[in-house]
């Protein structure tokens, strides 16, 4: 949405009132300033729309902080009241030093802080309804006009605003109020108010700033590293990238920072910087984090058993643009990721967004939720916003008991079953920027309407691990503490058999890593690792870690858990099977469309 557009509209289709929500109320003025400009340039000079700014502390005012006299509720209502009144000389007097606002001036009044008079606990609440359905209902916004019959024509009045033949003439221009608010809370009896929320600025909001920044900074002799930059038009389009999901003001604030950290632009640095006060700007959304780029693994690959996900990626990433334009072939829109604790569901979400290139997000709804009316309802629209306007993959771990689980039970009021509406309502809207990623444990309990077709495209079960699997697994996590395949006291031949021992299902009376989980057998390798650390010793201790094995129950063997762990494989028969050895050779063997459509050929 385009404020200076909107703004425009609304005052040539004589709309008496806008209703902006945003979080950013200087940026939101500047807009309805631009449009104000804009519908100036032609109009006659005697005719220009008068811009008037207020704000419940110090009344109206044009850019100057003054307080006069009164404030607050009263003081508002009454400025409200004098300025809809067609009687008096001058309306509102701002002083000697400024030009009062005639009576005849077409005026836009930007109304900024003023939710606060639409909720219950103010006093005058029920009198500021009054009165602006009383402006509305009574059409007090359009112009007024009088006789003045037996009385001189005013000569102030601009001339076709002038009827001389009916003796008549304008006692007060048109009025239409711009309100600037940071919520949606309007009382149900001003229903001719439409709150419009105003998104995040996107990409091309930012390329004109970090242009101008470079080009200042490339006239500096002390910039010398712009000319070394290896690809400027590359690093520029990462930097503009990376300011996307900052409020305008807040992206522009960052970028300086970076620039002034870095001593200017840095290959590495800026965007190190803008990442992390991204991650800051973006924890401010409840219920709402950021992953930064740093924190996935970009240099890890994926462990076989996983290469069904990579495949289903790879149907949107693989895509020729052109092609896909042409037949009006969309990506991915999500994917649900289930199965038991600790087999790297979140893992696997993060592989999905660093392969997409788009950013993660993770969203815990519950923290999402407030005490406040409809401050559950607004939060929920700002993760929406937030990452639509970054394209972001968004992340919804344990969606069977984050409150989106079926069995779920509150006393909220409904509060919660509307943030579920409004999120069902985005994941299906065609236009939606956001790759979403429903992670949880059992199926069963996630509300079926979260993972239908149409809201997301694949659905994975990530199994534990068999022993091939888990031989990656630990594998991947010695080399991740920096130790050597072979271990104390054995040679190469013998450290790789011990490895297959303790990979292996093992007998009855030695078990080894049977039913372990990927979370387990990097608990193993860490524990082995503090030994070694204890002990200075370069190697890991097999020995050590055969004993941990032959102790330790895993939790899908344990009493509690068994038939929990079973039924969650029961009720994902029909999932695409992830995280078995076996799941990447019928890949290989069919191609990557068939294998990720496996499940569904079988049936």
């Amino acid at each position: 949405m385009n404020i200076r557009e909107t703004v425009q509209n609304y005052w040539r289709a004589s709309n008496p009132v806008v209703y902006f929500v945003s979080d950013e109320t200087f940026q939101a003025q500047t807009g309805v300033e631009r449009a104000i400009d804009d519908i100036n340039e032609g109009r006659d000079p005697k005719n220009k729309i008068r811009l008037v700014l207020h704000d419940p502390l110090v009344g109206f005012h044009f850019g100057e902080f003054k307080i006069r006299g009164a404030c607050g509720a009263r003081a508002a209502l009454s400025d409200l009241t004098t300025l809809v009144n067609p009687d008096g000389r001058a309306l509102i007097s701002l002083g000697d030093d400024w030009n009062p606002i005639e009576r005849e001036e077409d005026c836009v009044v930007v109304l900024k802080g003023w939710e606060q008079f639409w909720t219950p606990r103010e006093p005058l609440c029920s009198a500021f309804v009054q009165a602006f359905s009383n402006i509305l209902q009574g059409n007090l916004c359009s112009a007024q006009w009088a006789k003045c019959e037996g009385r001189a024509v005013d000569s102030k009045l601009p001339k076709h605003q002038l009827d001389l033949d009916a003796n008549t003439y304008i006692i007060r221009g048109r009025r239409m109020f711009v309100f600037i608010c940071k919520h949606d809370q309007v009382p149900p009896d001003l229903s001719e108010i439409r709150p419009m929320h105003v998104p995040l600025p996107g990409a091309e909001e930012f390329v004109s700033l970090v242009e101008t920044q470079w080009e200042k900074l490339a006239a500096d002799p002390t910039a010398g590293f712009i000319a070394e930059m290896p690809d400027s038009d590359v690093f520029k389009r990462q930097v503009v990238s990376s300011l996307t999901g900052f409020p305008l003001s807040a992206g522009e604030d960052a970028l300086m920072l970076s620039i002034v950290e870095n001593r200017g632009f840095h290959p590495d640095g800026t965007l190190a910087t803008i990442e992390r006060l991204k991650a800051a700007s973006i924890a401010r959304v409840p219920g709402l984090q950021y992953v930064p780029r740093s924190c996935i693994d970009t240099a890890s690959t994926i462990l076989p058993g996983y290469e069904p996900v990579q495949a289903f990626v790879e149907e949107s990433t693989a895509m020729d643009p052109d092609f896909a334009a042409a037949h009006n072939v969309k990506p991915i829109r999500g994917l649900l990721i289930t199965g038991p604790p600790g087999v790297g569901k979140t893992v696997v979400s993060k592989q999905v967004a660093r392969s997409l290139g788009k950013p993660l997000l993770m969203w815990s709804m519950g923290e999402s939720q407030g005490s406040l009316v409809s401050e559950s309802e607004r939060n929920t629209r700002r993760v929406i916003d937030t990452g639509n306007a970054i394209g972001a993959v968004v992340g919804l771990d344990d969606a069977d008991k984050a409150g989106l689980s079926t069995g779920r039970t509150a006393n909220d009021g409904g509060v919660f079953d509307r943030m579920i509406n409004i999120l069902l309502t985005e994941m299906a809207n065609p236009s939606c920027n956001i790759t979403w990623i429903i992670n949880g444990n059992r199926v069963q309990n996630i509300r079926p309407e979260l993972y239908r077709d149409g809201r997301v495209d694949e659905r994975f079960f990530v199994d534990l691990p068999d022993a091939p699997l888990r031989e990656v697994i630990l594998r991947y996590h010695i080399a991740k503490h920096n130790f050597p395949l072979e271990f104390q006291g054995l040679s190469v031949a013998a450290s790789l058999e011990a490895m297959l021992d303790l990979a292996s299902d093992g007998q009855a009376k030695k078990p080894r890593t049977s039913g372990w989980s990927g979370a387990e057998l990097e608990g193993l390798v860490a524990r082995a690792a503090r030994n070694a650390a204890k002990t200075m010793s370069p190697k890991l201790d097999i020995r050590y870690m055969l004993h941990l094995a032959g102790v330790k129950t895993p939790q899908s063997q344990q009493v509690a858990s068994k038939e929990d762990y079973l039924d969650m494989r029961n009720m994902c028969a029909d999932f695409v099977q992830v995280g078995v050895s076996d799941a990447g050779k019928s890949l290989q063997a069919s191609g990557p469309i068939r294998g990720t459509r496996e499940a569904e050929i079988k049936r």
